[in-house]
């Protein structure tokens, strides 16, 4: 992902004066240009990567948050699935809000979970919370509502990660209803704000990093070996008894 142009961003604010609806999915890096058209909407978006060490019990990983925790909005009423992330950042709400605007953070991580912000430490896999991260619970997605000009009435939708979008996580419990939802609310389509009947079809199985070990080992050197000894055992068996 690269950042916008000052002449792109211009577009898109011309684009919302007039009442229009956008939704942004904003990976980690280092994008100035819409971090600073973030800003000027109330929305707070520092490089960082949430680590939580909560979902690492579920999924073995914590660079790959579950969330649970959703604070109230038509988005999110009613809503009660997990859904997952994967490499996000913290996108938040900032303190002193410009005149007009209203934000709501909409999914937040545990207590458990902070904002990385040494990218270094985090290649080389060497993270722990410090006095320079973003301590948790952290806010992972906001809607921002604003009134234009003209009584035109502006809306956002921004995740901190696009990978939830992806096949490999789409259709993970909630990740596909909150995303559908949010763009019903962009249109104010607040009638199909859902949660919507499963189709019968394969579910992705999260195993945690133990879990998965001991389905390896289990499949490939247990029982394969119980089956050889089983074998071994009746063949002696019935060479010696005759």
């Amino acid at each position: 992902m690269i950042d916008f142009t000052e002449k792109e961003i211009e577009i898109l604010k011309d684009y919302l004066e007039k009442g229009g609806r956008i939704l942004i999915c904003l990976d980690p890096g280092n994008f100035p240009n819409i971090q600073k058209f973030l800003s000027e909407y109330g929305v707070e978006s520092k490089n960082s990567v949430v680590i939580d060490l909560a979902s690492r019990k579920f999924l073995g990983d914590a660079s790959t948050p579950m969330i649970i925790n959703y604070p109230y909005h038509q988005i999110t009423k009613n809503f009660n699935l997990a859904s997952i992330f994967s490499i996000a950042r913290v996108v938040e709400k900032e303190e002193n809000i410009p005149s007009g605007v209203e934000v709501d953070e909409i999914a937040k991580t545990s207590d458990a979970a902070w904002g990385e912000t040494n990218m270094k430490l985090l290649e080389e896999g060497k993270v722990k919370f410090d006095n320079k991260d973003i301590k948790g619970p952290l806010s992972v997605a906001v809607a921002v509502e604003k009134k234009e000009k003209e009584k035109n009435k502006s809306r956002m939708v921004i995740f901190g990660d696009s990978d939830f979008l992806t096949d490999k996580f789409i259709n993970f419990s909630g990740n596909r209803d909150f995303i559908l939802n949010s763009i019903a609310w962009l249109g104010e389509e607040n009638i199909l704000i859902s949660i919507r009947e499963k189709k019968e079809e394969s579910q992705p199985l999260s195993l945690s990093a133990k879990q998965g070990r001991i389905l390896f080992y289990g499949s490939v050197i247990v029982i394969p070996f119980l089956i050889l000894f089983s074998g071994v055992s009746v063949y002696l068996r019935r060479k010696y008894k005759y």
